[in-house]
């Protein structure tokens, strides 16, 4: 059987830890909500213009004819 003092004594740590790590949670959450007052709303996909020069297919990758085996 465990010694009741010895029980309290684990159970008090644990509850500072926690405590602790409620704290830095806190602080943690309060720094992401500064953080999204700063960053700029970054614009969805279908926001920005898609232009393209005509008679391109988009690919920077020129088609090479293939040759075969020589």
């Amino acid at each position: 059987m465990k010694n009741v003092d010895e029980v309290l004594k684990q159970k008090e740590l644990q509850v500072e830890a926690v405590t602790r790590e409620i704290e830095a949670l806190r602080i943690a959450a309060s720094l992401l909500d500064d953080a999204a007052e700063v960053i700029p709303k970054i614009p969805a996909q279908s926001e920005h213009p898609i232009r393209r020069i005509e008679g391109t297919t988009g690919s920077s990758v020129a088609e090479a004819p293939f040759k075969g085996w020589p």
